[in-house]
């Protein structure tokens, strides 16, 4: 759901660190807070995430992080029927006015809580991806009613995959450059193609990154913001001041793309029809 709790991207919140903030918890009562709402919960990280989604906006931006924990197993409970909002109000009350909480042992029932809390439950095994390295993507811009993963700065986003082995995500920095990169593209792992900022052309050959031989004659200081190939002799970058560049399997060289407009994507369905597009409204089309 879209609310209050979607601060990513956003500003005017204040410091996200200060002295302290790197401790688990910052009083007693949290840690009873934690241990409720983990044995109290709706066995959903997406149902427990969202009903503490369902806050009041000035209550959840005025609550710390385990007031929101706390509120979440009160409202699991009453909406399990376990308990009211009145009752919860009434035991305030006596509490407030000095008298002692109610304890209660249960050594055999908490032991086997622990326990409980401490099996593994493995997920289930993927399905299989329907996207593979170098495909353009998209994120969906969606509204759903319950919870979601997906902040809305994301939503609409375009993007490239990168690089994963099946098990995670690894960063793999090119020493070769401090430019701001901008567009991969690979025909295979150990052919892989980055372009960026200030005419940046980087090649990755499976085991390091080098800067393209001949790209600054045809790049010069444009910024290159997408690449794409049918295949490892057919390749094509596109920048600012309408910069196209092709690369043939051996060097890149400029094409006249007839246009200074800035280009930021370019795709093609084949080696003969390959798409570019840019900023006002301008879509290019490259037919053989």
């Amino acid at each position: 759901m879209d609310g209050v709790h979607d601060v990513g991207g956003m500003q005017g919140f204040g410091a996200a660190t200060w002295p302290g903030a790197e401790d688990p918890t910052h009083a007693d009562w949290e840690l009873r807070a934690f241990v409720l709402a983990l044995v109290t919960g709706p066995g959903s990280s997406h149902a427990f995430r969202h009903t503490i989604e369902r806050l009041d906006p000035v209550r959840y931006l005025s609550s710390t992080y385990y007031e929101r924990w706390l509120y979440e197993a009160e409202q699991a409970l009453v909406e399990s029927g376990a308990i009211t909002h009145d009752e919860v109000a009434a035991w305030e009350a006596r509490l407030a006015a000095g008298e002692e909480p109610p304890r209660r042992a249960e050594p055999e029932r908490a032991a086997g809580l622990v326990r409980a809390l401490r099996r593994r439950r493995p997920l289930e095994p993927a399905d299989e991806p329907r996207f593979a390295v170098g495909h353009r993507v998209r994120v969906r811009r969606q509204h759903p009613a319950g919870h979601t993963r997906c902040p809305r700065y994301l939503r609409g986003a375009r993007g490239t995959i990168l690089r994963y082995d099946g098990m995670a995500w690894a960063a793999v920095t090119p020493a070769v450059s401090t430019a701001s990169l901008r567009g991969v593209w690979g025909s295979a792992a150990n052919d892989v193609w980055v372009v960026g900022t200030e005419g940046t052309i980087l090649h990755f050959d499976g085991t390091r990154w080098s800067p393209a031989a001949g790209a600054d004659a045809g790049a010069g200081e444009s910024s290159l913001n997408d690449v794409w190939g049918s295949a490892a002799n057919d390749v094509y970058a596109v920048g600012t001041g309408g910069t196209i560049l092709h690369f043939d399997g051996s060097a890149w060289a400029a094409q006249n793309s007839g246009t200074g407009t800035p280009l930021n994507g370019v795709w093609g369905a084949g080696q003969n029809d390959v798409w570019a597009v840019g900023e006002n409204g301008t879509i290019l089309r490259r037919l053989r």
